[in-house]
């Protein structure tokens, strides 16, 4: 019979009416397991960090989400005999911050209207008039220290006048 999976078989042939039986045995050899691994850049999902692999019945670090550097580990299935590593990296990303120039209302106001890969901003929230700059201090998949510049306007003042009488 055929067979597909590694390991040492025993085919019996029954022998015919002039014949005895007879049998032999033959092997299916295991085979080395192979892994490549695939860099990546940060995107804040988990992604799959080898682009091929056979003979994998798992991958040890197979899929990350942060940014670094793995060692990937085949462990093999029955049929392969080797247990192959490889290093992948999901890449640091630019962090990104946008200002947004606002009015004085007497409250505390974020300066800023959207920001990416910033662990803190550095004047982010302001409650008085004036001009800063703003630094977006990165996370740890980011690798950039951007920065922007926003305005608290002044309000607009306002007066009422009263009539009197002499």
């Amino acid at each position: 019979g055929s067979k597909t999976d590694a390991g040492t078989y025993t085919v019996t042939c029954n022998g015919a009416a002039n014949y005895s039986n007879s049998s032999c045995s033959f092997t299916i050899n295991k085979v080395a397991a192979s892994i490549t691994c695939a860099n990546r850049n940060y995107n804040g999902n988990n992604q799959n960090m080898y682009s091929a692999a056979t003979g994998c019945s798992s991958i040890t670090n197979g899929t990350k989400k942060d940014a670094g550097t793995w060692t990937l580990t085949c462990n093999p299935d029955g049929n392969h005999n080797t247990s192959p590593t490889c290093k992948a990296t999901i890449n640091k990303v630019a962090a990104s911050i946008t200002c947004a120039n606002r009015t004085y209302n007497g409250s505390a106001q974020n300066m800023y209207s959207a920001s990416s890969g910033c662990a803190s901003i550095t004047n982010g929230s302001k409650t008085d008039a004036g001009s800063w700059t703003l630094t977006c201090n990165p996370d740890g998949n980011h690798n950039t220290s951007p920065t922007c510049s926003a305005t608290m306007n002044k309000a607009a003042s306002s007066i009422t006048c009263t009539n009197r009488n002499y």
